[in-house]
């Protein structure tokens, strides 16, 4: 494994045991839009992880981690039910893959 795989392994562990989870962000191109996700999620709370897709890349890492730090907290992010806690503005629903 090359030294720069080796330090992004370690840099997403250390995240993960800091702070439960850490955040995997790609940039938009011509033919694929931005997204994001979650890894640890399932590992340090027993919670599915989470993807977003198509909004600015801020915004989806900052969503990523609102919806970290509820599950954190003790919820459950639930399929079908719709949530005020982020994206005020949008009518928006966690849906199942």
């Amino acid at each position: 494994m090359s030294n720069y795989k080796n330090k992004e392994n370690d840099k997403t562990k250390s995240h993960i045991m800091k702070f439960g989870w850490t955040v995997i962000m790609i940039e938009a191109t011509e033919y694929l839009p931005s997204f994001a996700y979650s890894i640890g999620l399932w590992e340090t709370f027993r919670h599915p992880e989470i993807i977003c897709f198509g909004l600015e890349i801020g915004t989806l890492h900052s969503t990523i981690n609102d919806v970290g730090n509820i599950i954190k907290s003790g919820s459950t992010i639930e399929v079908g039910r719709q949530y005020d806690d982020f994206f005020c503005q949008y009518q928006h629903s966690i849906c199942s893959g």
